[in-house]
């Protein structure tokens, strides 16, 4: 899916249902979150497609 990445030692993800972006990292097995605020969970207001019914959030990653 679209809605998590792996980067730089650890996964992060939007959890279904939140205004958040968790970073789990990979060594310490640790959870942090981060809220956005403004990020809207509105039904029908899906990324890409309405066949992908929880996906609110794309990650870009780049290592240059």
């Amino acid at each position: 899916g679209n809605g998590h990445v792996i980067y730089n030692g650890s996964f992060y993800y939007n959890p279904s249902g939140k205004t958040q972006i968790h970073r789990f990292d990979l060594t310490t097995q640790k959870n942090t979150a981060l809220d956005l605020p403004y990020l809207s969970l509105e039904p029908n207001n899906y990324l890409y497609s309405p066949d992908h019914e929880s996906t609110f959030v794309d990650f870009d990653v780049d290592e240059n």
